[in-house]
């Protein structure tokens, strides 16, 4: 049972194993599901705003991160989860911000289920190509420093997909990456999710620290490698340096790509 919809744990056939201060050590792969979940939408709804944010954010990383690791598969029912993290990606954006800011709207409703069991339902049905390309390994990796107020697990993966597609927009000869970056700054901006280094609220890590945190993600058994180009811990950490907040404004607008 579900206290939040901060992200799909609740449903999914993977589990994460962290040290007690949080840091994360590897990913488990489960037989199956669990094979019943109650979501119970008076004790979700009773949950923090920002909670959902960060559901919110883990949720819109499966489009982004499938639809790299996936693209070229030609097997059809991975090719129809990639389609269902893109609609949950533009339910998202329609009824993001609605949700985070009433939560007895319908909006909610659509977001909170989406979060905390489509966005499992993808995992589970995709299997691992529809899971994770950087953002999850970018989360894995700055898990394992140290903070003043230590980030929700949706919060540093909305951070690494802003990475990610900082590291896409390098490799790519094409526009898209920028413009679903600068997309996201937008929406993320208006759930007070971080959009840069200074947002996380790092405890004084130095740059030695965050460049061993860029190697963590880089692990030989890294998901960070199904990136289609090849991707090194300097990568990493020169995007991390180099990313900037983009004006946001006040309307969320779907990307049709």
């Amino acid at each position: 049972m579900p206290l939040s919809a901060s992200t799909c744990a609740g449903w999914t056939a993977l589990s994460n194993i962290y040290t007690p201060d949080g840091k994360f050590v590897k990913d488990v792969t489960l037989k199956s599901c669990p094979n019943l979940l109650i979501f119970d939408h008076t004790i979700v709804r009773a949950a923090p705003p920002k909670t959902l944010a960060s559901g919110m954010a883990d949720a819109v990383a499966k489009w982004y991160e499938s639809s790299l690791t996936s693209s070229t598969s030609q097997d059809g029912f991975v090719q129809q989860t990639v389609q269902m993290a893109r609609v949950l990606r533009d339910q998202l954006f329609l009824n993001g911000y609605k949700a985070y800011i009433d939560p007895l709207s319908n909006s909610w409703e659509t977001v909170a289920e989406g979060c905390a069991l489509t966005a499992g339902i993808i995992g589970g049905l995709g299997g691992a190509r529809c899971r994770t390309a950087a953002a999850h390994p970018i989360h894995n990796g700055l898990t394992q420093l140290e903070y003043t107020n230590k980030p929700l697990h949706g919060e540093l993966v909305g951070f690494g997909l802003l990475i990610q597609l900082h590291l896409e927009e390098k490799n790519s000869k094409n526009q898209l990456p920028k413009q679903a970056k600068s997309q996201l700054i937008d929406f993320f901006s208006q759930l007070n999710l971080p959009i840069s280094i200074e947002s996380i609220c790092l405890k004084n890590a130095t740059s030695d620290e965050l460049y061993k945190a860029c190697k963590f993600a880089c692990n030989d058994d890294s998901d960070i490698h199904q990136l289609p180009f090849p991707i090194k811990a300097k990568d990493i950490f020169e995007a991390i340096q180099n990313l900037q907040s983009f004006p946001t404004s006040s309307k969320i607008k779907t990307n049709k790509t």
